[in-house]
């Protein structure tokens, strides 16, 4: 079944700086994000990217580019926000976009996928007016029944609703590659964390 959707906010233009406007979509990344957050010292966040076959594509001709994927320790965030922690990453992220050294560079997403609700697809929009990115975003959340999954706009064009519904499959595939690589990070840092405790 097709997941429901819902949109809110402006209109945007793909991997662009400056004013806002109609485009016609061309998609060759797509980055998404997810917290995993387990106590105030297991904290981290997850970036994964699906890539285009041979470039722009649609209709799901995409996949993963796990030589791409990022890891993110929570080093700011006092308590156990989701959004506080989603905005660190979004910032260290967006770093990575508008440095001016071409060795720390990362190339820029077409689109964003958040695995969160309102809280999460607004604060992320935030941070991107703020450096003036104007990058597509949408978050998926649960559904009351947590059977089914909302799509949240953070932007909304013909051709990026368009987009979002052609391609629902691959953008809840995004959110739970992104879910999986953040629980397998966090893991993996708590199986550290118990090696390095001295028995006695």
């Amino acid at each position: 079944t097709s997941p429901a959707g819902t949109a809110s906010s402006q209109s945007t233009s793909p991997n662009r700086r400056g004013n806002y406007g109609e485009i016609k979509m061309k998609v060759s990344r797509i980055e998404g994000y997810d917290i995993s957050n387990l106590g105030s010292s297991g904290k981290v966040g997850s970036m994964v990217v699906f890539s285009a076959q041979g470039g722009s594509a649609s209709g799901g001709d995409y996949f993963p580019e796990k030589s791409a994927y990022r890891k993110f320790k929570i080093k700011t965030v006092e308590g156990q926000s989701d959004v506080d922690c989603l905005r660190e990453v979004l910032e260290r992220r967006i770093a990575r976009i508008l440095t001016q050294n071409d060795a720390d560079r990362w190339p820029a997403p077409d689109v964003i996928l958040i695995d969160g609700g309102k809280p999460q697809v607004n604060a992320a929009m935030q941070i991107l007016k703020k450096h003036k990115l104007n990058i597509p975003l949408v978050g998926i959340a649960k559904g009351p029944e947590r059977k089914r999954n909302d799509f949240i706009f953070g932007v909304k064009t013909r051709e990026f609703i368009k987009f979002v519904n052609e391609n629902q499959d691959l953008l809840i595939r995004v959110r739970d590659e992104a879910h999986r690589f953040a629980i397998t990070f966090q893991r993996s840092l708590r199986k550290l964390k118990h090696k390095n405790i001295k028995t006695v």
